[in-house]
């Protein structure tokens, strides 16, 4: 009898675990066509501003954008994480969080204003840059603000809407981009676009999150703000040391080369950086239900997470493959002739893909738990480490060095975040072996099929291999059947308005 009890004990433990990790997959999968448009809008915008400006002022654009996000992100403070973290785990409090939220991150908004103003006048920026700089400031802070409605659509199990936010303010960027065309003469032009659709994006978050009988309670009072300014102080200083980490390639470049360098190195870290919608958007459906799980017993948190990493790990090896061999056409169909030099460094930043992905992860296991801490300690590491060696390939190697020294730090990050894990999730990787080796042997078989078909068109060749992937993955049994049929039954079982999670709770009953 003790047997059979635990044996039933061990099932409904998996099928707890499943169920999670099945309405992660589901409502990832709503969210990620808003996703992955407004990712294809900037991705198109972007190209339509570099060949419009031409190298020098594209570099402005560049620059500004990545001095703008850093110093935007102190304004968000982290807060968006402990959000949804707590008004997952008590959702009587959310509209008292979400207020708090918004509190807070109109006083740092305040504060950060204040340094730019300090920062702008103590070191003396050319007006052509300065000009462009105010502008990307103020885009930024509006999407820090943008961002609070996500995270409250997140909190609520309503990620759909997150996708029509997101959906919104990547077409409307690239139609004012593409409309004015003429008109955009400098950074200043495109940036200014860029605000625009940032300000009717946050309108239309704040109009749906009200529609859903959401509304911000501000009178939370100092306890409520004390906390939650606690709790997210390690993940805003994890944010800053996150974009800083990613742009500190860029930063280099633009004090220790010329702005050549820092074009070719931007157009090919934007192909790869758009990539990373798809981890976004998978950890970003994933933290909910971690964090519910965290406080529950431990075998559920470790299926769900070790089913979200193959997901991602199936997903990024493809990707890293495509991005290898079909760089040098990728880079002359994307962003033009000007540009064809940055396929070497595209060749190296492919390598991180699949490193950078698991990461998404691993920050989401790390902050569901309570030990967001720990990834502010690893992202530090990882910008000293980067920084270090930036410095000392950037001169030798230019925009390739910047690469390399970006692809080394990024498994270094992956490696001290994984190993961070153990210490909640006991066993972050076990019995992965056959499944890493199945997603290899089809990433090999992709190789061989995109070298044997050189002469054939960039569309045909991404889309044959992607199809020999997939067949490689279903011919060696990747997914076992017990696997596949949680995730389809999630998948086929419409969203209510109960949240994330809500099926495998019944599922559980």
């Amino acid at each position: 009898m003790h047997t059979v009890a635990s044996m039933r004990s061990m099932l409904a433990e998996r099928r707890a675990g499943d169920a999670e990790a099945g309405s992660a997959a589901r409502h990832a999968g709503v969210a990620l066509v808003g996703n992955v448009l407004n990712q294809v809008c900037f991705l198109v915008a972007t190209v339509v501003i570099a060949r419009g400006l031409g190298p020098t002022q594209y570099a402005v654009y560049a620059s500004a954008m990545a001095l703008s996000i850093i110093l935007s992100t102190l304004a968000a403070g982290g807060l968006d994480v402990i959000l949804v973290r707590e008004a997952v785990r008590t959702r009587e409090q959310a509209a008292t969080y979400l207020g708090t939220a918004i509190a807070l991150k109109l006083a740092l908004t305040l504060v950060v204003l204040l340094g730019l103003a300090l920062y702008d006048g103590a070191i003396g920026v050319a007006p052509m840059a300065r000009r462009a700089l105010w502008v990307a400031m103020l885009a930024n802070l509006v999407r820090i603000h943008e961002r609070t409605w996500v995270a409250a659509f997140r909190a609520l199990g309503r990620m759909a809407l997150e996708g029509v936010v997101l959906g919104i303010q990547g077409g409307l960027f690239v139609l004012l981009v593409v409309g004015l065309g003429a008109r955009i003469t400098d950074a200043r032009g495109a940036l200014e676009a860029l605000l625009g659709s940032y300000l009717v994006s946050l309108t239309v978050g704040m109009a749906l999150i009200v529609r859903q009988g959401l509304r911000p309670r501000f009178g939370g009072g100092l306890p409520v703000a004390r906390f939650m300014a606690r709790e997210a102080l390690p993940v805003g200083v994890a944010a800053v040391l996150a974009y800083l980490y990613e742009r500190l390639p860029i930063l280099a470049l633009g004090l220790l080369s010329a702005p050549g360098d820092v074009a070719l190195f931007s157009s090919a870290f934007s192909i790869v950086r758009n990539l990373g919608v798809v981890p976004l958007v998978v950890a970003g459906a994933a933290l909910p239900v971690l964090s519910r799980l965290a406080v529950g017993p431990g075998e559920h948190l470790q299926r769900a997470y070790g089913s979200v990493w193959r997901l991602l790990f199936a997903l990024g090896v493809p990707l890293a493959v495509g991005c290898w061999f079909l760089a040098e056409p990728l880079m002359a169909v994307v962003f033009g002739p000007e540009y064809a030099g940055g396929y070497r460094v595209l060749r190296v930043l492919a390598t991180s893909v699949v490193f950078s992905f698991l990461a998404y992860l691993a920050k989401a296991g790390l902050e569901a738990t309570s030990a967001q801490a720990r990834w502010t300690v690893v992202l530090a590491v990882g910008v000293v480490l980067g920084a270090g060696l930036q410095m000392a390939l950037i001169p030798r190697l230019g925009h390739v060095g910047a690469g390399v020294a970006l692809v080394v730090a990024d498994v270094v990050v992956l490696g001290l975040a994984t190993r961070g894990l153990g210490r909640h999730i006991a066993r972050p990787l076990a019995g992965l072996g056959r499944f890493v080796a199945c997603c290899l042997l089809g990433g090999g078989a992709m190789v061989a099929l995109l070298v044997a078909l050189q002469t054939v068109a960039l569309l045909p060749r991404v889309l044959l291999g992607a199809a020999l992937y997939l067949g490689a993955l279903v011919a060696l049994r990747a997914w076992d059947a017990d696997e596949i049929a949680p995730l389809i039954a999630a998948l086929r079982r419409p969203g209510g308005r109960e949240g994330l999670g809500h099926e495998a709770q019944k599922e559980v009953v």
